[in-house]
């Protein structure tokens, strides 16, 4: 993994119950960079997004943030983490 990206996605999947949403997802977001997660309603951006942070279950073979292996964090070096990420939601 480079230190070019500030995230680093390899085969993520995400299920509700027994219905996969997204599966082997992986990705390279840059440093320095705009990025733009683009799609159809209901295509999973959001769903995207909730995995890469955690605040849904997720599975992996990697997921990094600002070159922190996340899945394997303790939740407090976790939340430290997180106070460097920033994600808004539109609501409606």
């Amino acid at each position: 993994m480079s230190e070019n990206f500030i995230i680093h996605i390899e085969k993520l999947s995400i299920a509700y119950g027994n219905n996969l949403i997204l599966s082997d997802i992986s990705a390279d977001i840059p440093k320095d960079k705009i990025t733009v997660i683009l799609g159809t309603s209901g295509c999973g951006k959001t769903t995207l997004l909730k995995g890469i942070l955690r605040l849904i279950p997720a599975k992996a073979k990697s997921l990094t943030i600002l070159n922190e292996e996340i899945l394997t964090l303790d939740e407090k070096d976790y939340n430290k983490l997180l106070k460097q990420t920033g994600i808004l939601f539109q609501n409606g």
